[in-house]
């Protein structure tokens, strides 16, 4: 990779990302720097592309890499040292966008991309010539390849623009939330098994991911807060509701699976802020906790931060309770999600259903609810890819989806405040007809008044 990435920069500016007309020209003499009398070696090469393939003997030197060289032809090596395939980098493109609108697996698309070249070119036989050669394995390779050259790309821009934690967390997410609602949920759909397959390497965790020793390091955290504050194990009425938050329930279905779980943070617009893996556990105070202290470590050190949960009051009487992160406490705002608050009880109700409180707005805190939805078709395949692929695909998944985010953020805001606008005017209605309607409780002669309101809402 520390060779192929140049040359892939330097190709994608000459190319326009493979788009122009000399997306297909070799570039191989500006790579090679070999006299013409230098030893070269010929490898058989099948090459793959949107409209066609063929088997042709490559020429390789020994000054450069091959899969700089095959790169330098406009496609991407399956292999880092001795590959025997590569593919074009436009149907991987294609294979991107497909996979992220359409969610296509590997293996139809594989199948689907060879028996449309083979109708128009020729068959790359197996080595029976019995059929043609399979190349799902190969294809699956060229696309991790092609992933990491994306991220490297990104990773080379915020290097070079010299970006601070913050402005990288900005412009990965949403630059313009301002106002910073967070959701906070757990998801257990989205599991790994145990016997699917394992990783040749070392766990990976993207970027977008808590890291496990931070998770590890929260837990003995809230542990030694525990002890120094003598909090015993005392059930929490409102956390003994939420089944997900319940080990004992899904230990038959966890059983079989070492990762069990996401839980995710978002912005009020959407976007994914990061993420945490669960391993082999349910939904533990720490998982949030990790994500809120990342989020904390690095926005601005005075900047108010609410946070919406299905068990947002648990949350914070959890925190209170361990005296976790004083120093930051004073800014830290909790409350339900909308559509779960109403399972609470009526006092839980009135200090954190963000409808019944300030600083809110229209914020829901189901953007979880969302995006789990959106990540749904990836519950089936990721359950038996490797660790390393499962976190990999959905941090990339994630990283598009917030793209795409921003691309349609001003549509959405202007969608949400006409929306907010109608439900002003609704509100106002109401209110106008409630002034006007005789108070019972009063002398009879009186109509409702605001200060009546007020004073009743200030009762509860």
């Amino acid at each position: 990779m520390g060779k192929l990435f140049p040359a892939y920069m330097w190709l994608k500016a000459q190319t326009q990302n493979w788009t122009a007309t000399n997306s297909q020209d070799s570039f191989s003499s500006k790579f090679c720097k070999c006299p013409e009398t230098a030893p070269r070696i010929k490898r058989w090469i099948d090459l793959v592309d949107q409209t066609g393939q063929q088997r042709i003997k490559f020429t390789f030197c020994k000054c450069s890499p091959r899969p700089v060289q095959i790169l330098a032809n406009g496609f991407l090596a399956s292999s880092p040292s001795e590959p025997t395939a590569a593919f074009s980098m436009r149907l991987l493109a294609y294979h991107n966008h497909a996979w992220h609108h359409s969610n296509v697996r590997m293996a139809p698309f594989s199948e689907t991309q060879q028996l449309f070249n083979e109708e128009r070119s020729e068959i790359l036989w197996n080595k029976n010539r019995t059929a043609g050669r399979d190349l799902q394995t190969c294809l699956g390779q060229a696309i991790l390849t092609y992933r990491s050259l994306l991220d490297k790309n990104l990773e080379l821009i915020q290097s070079l623009l010299r970006m601070s934690d913050l402005q990288k967390l900005a412009s990965g997410t949403c630059p313009v939330a301002n106002q910073l609602n967070i959701s906070f949920d757990g998801n257990f759909q989205q599991r790994h098994q145990k016997v699917a397959g394992q990783n040749v390497v070392p766990l990976i965790t993207p970027d977008m991911f808590t890291q496990p020793a931070d998770l590890d390091r929260i837990k003995e955290y809230i542990g030694n807060q525990e002890q120094i504050h003598k909090i015993s194990k005392k059930a929490d009425k409102c956390a003994a509701l939420h089944k997900a938050g319940n080990d004992n329930r899904n230990e038959t279905t966890w059983k079989a699976c070492d990762d069990t779980g996401l839980m995710g943070a978002c912005c009020h617009h959407d976007s994914v802020i990061y993420l945490a893996n669960i391993h082999g556990t349910g939904e533990n105070r720490a998982l949030p906790l990790v994500i809120l202290e990342r989020i904390i470590n690095t926005i601005e050190a005075d900047r108010p931060i609410g946070v919406l949960y299905d068990l947002g009051c648990s949350l914070d009487k959890f925190i209170k309770l361990r005296d976790i992160w004083p120093e930051s406490r004073g800014r830290l705002s909790f409350g339900t999600s909308v559509f779960h608050a109403y399972v609470h009880e009526w006092p839980c109700q009135v200090k954190y259903n963000p409808r019944y409180q300030k600083g809110w707005g229209l914020s829901d805190g189901e953007s979880l609810e969302r995006l789990w939805s959106a990540l749904s078709p990836m519950v089936s395949p990721l359950r038996y890819a490797t660790r390393n692929n499962r976190l990999g695909a959905l941090a990339h998944r994630c990283q598009y989806r917030n793209k795409q985010s921003v691309l349609k953020l001003a549509s959405w805001l202007r969608k949400k405040f006409d929306q907010a606008l109608v439900r002003r005017d609704a509100e106002k209605d109401v209110i106008s007809r409630l002034v006007q309607t005789r108070n019972p409780n009063a002398d009879g002669r009186q109509g409702y008044t605001i200060q009546f309101f007020r004073s009743q809402w200030q009762d509860q």
